[in-house]
């Protein structure tokens, strides 16, 4: 692997010949969201290529509750997999009545990371491509301890899960589905958490938070990237953009990789070309490689994070009464603790917010014990 990591920097010929025997390619791509049965979109020549040039296909797919409600938008979703060729999908991003529902739709595409028992969520996609043992993984932050049909990323052996697929497999490869929303940056807990991955024996960690795309590192002989993005997804406020991440694998863990971003533009989906976009991306790689200066604005961004729910939970406290006359209000002891027991719910269920809120505070604290100093 090269040290000059971003989009246009890291490249391989795919078509190279290797002296050290099978080579499998692999595409991963970010992840599909419930789509308008009226318009599916349709690769132009180039992405199409793209897509058909490798041996196995992976991405997620990512729904939250109401998407139960909408099965012909899930239905289009499965349709584009199949027209990209998807071999093995992601579900550890579905959320309620959606999961159970995706699951009956797969076919012949095999799915990691739920199932109705906790050891089905956790169990692997093994595929041996032409000499090649590659092991499939996905893991979900959940918003409850309790099982909700996905494989739950604190789980306390999920580390040992890789572990046991070393024996077994040349390369491992882990989804995981977790983040906060509208954040471009990896928390710190998420981006040690990832690298644990690593460490136990996973080649790539594909991560696929709520925020899109979040850029990518090299970590001792793997690669983890935080956030690989939407690649389509009809719902208010997603993503229009995909990092492909192309691996082409060797046996005993060796591996080359190149990243392109795909694009969705009405209903075509193809490669971006746009230097804005990939400077964008590029800079968070570059940050990334800045300890200092990524905590100092993962630090900001927490804080961001926190004043917003603050006011928000706040403010749906005041507007649960009648009227802005019901804010001021004398309230009595139990209804202040129902609210105050409402918000700590939220936030423990919350992992991501929990960890944002933590670093807030820990935060503002050492800004005033430095102020007193």
């Amino acid at each position: 692997m090269s040290p000059d990591i971003g989009l246009d920097l890291q490249f391989y010929d795919a078509e190279e010949s290797q002296d050290n025997g099978p080579l499998a390619k692999v595409l991963l791509l970010g992840g599909l969201g419930p789509l308008s049965p009226s318009v599916l979109p349709q690769p132009d020549e180039e992405a199409a290529a793209l897509f058909a040039g490798h041996d196995l296909r992976g991405l997620g797919l990512l729904a939250d509750a109401a998407f139960a409600q909408t099965p012909a938008s899930g239905k289009t979703a499965l349709d584009l997999c199949a027209k990209l060729g998807a071999n093995v999908v992601s579900l550890a991003g579905m959320e309620g009545g959606a999961l159970a529902q995706t699951r009956g739709m797969l076919g012949a595409i095999d799915s990691v990371g739920a199932g109705e028992a906790e050891a089905e969520a956790f169990r692997p996609v093994v595929r041996n491509i032409g000499g090649i043992r590659l092991g499939i993984l996905a893991f979900s932050e959940r918003r409850a301890e309790r099982f909700d049909g996905r494989a739950n990323i604190l789980h306390p052996m999920v580390y040992d899960r890789v572990r046991m697929l070393q024996a077994q497999c040349d390369h491992i490869i882990v989804f995981c589905h977790a983040g906060l929303p509208k954040a471009n940056l990896p928390l710190p807990d998420w981006r040690a958490r990832y690298r644990r991955f690593i460490d136990a024996g996973a080649s790539i960690v594909a991560g696929m938070p709520p925020s899109g795309i979040s850029g990518w590192e090299e970590y001792r002989n793997g690669l983890v990237f935080y956030g690989l993005g939407t690649l389509a997804d009809d719902r208010e406020d997603a993503g229009d953009r995909s990092l492909a991440l192309q691996l082409a694998l060797e046996r005993n863990g060796r591996f080359r990789y190149e990243v392109r971003m795909l694009e969705r533009a009405g209903g075509t989906l193809r490669l971006c070309e746009r230097e804005a976009e990939k400077k964008e991306i590029n800079d968070i790689n570059t940050l990334l490689l800045n300890e200092r200066a990524y905590l100092e604005q993962s630090n900001a961004l927490c804080r961001t994070v926190y004043e917003t729910w603050e006011r928000e939970t706040c403010a749906n406290s005041a507007g649960s009464r009648r009227g802005l006359l019901g804010a001021f209000l004398p309230q009595t002891a139990e209804q202040r603790k129902r609210k105050e027991e409402a918000r700590l719910q939220v936030l423990l269920e919350n992992e991501s917010l929990r960890m944002a809120v933590l670093c807030a505070l820990e935060t503002r604290q050492n800004e005033k014990t430095e102020g007193r100093v």
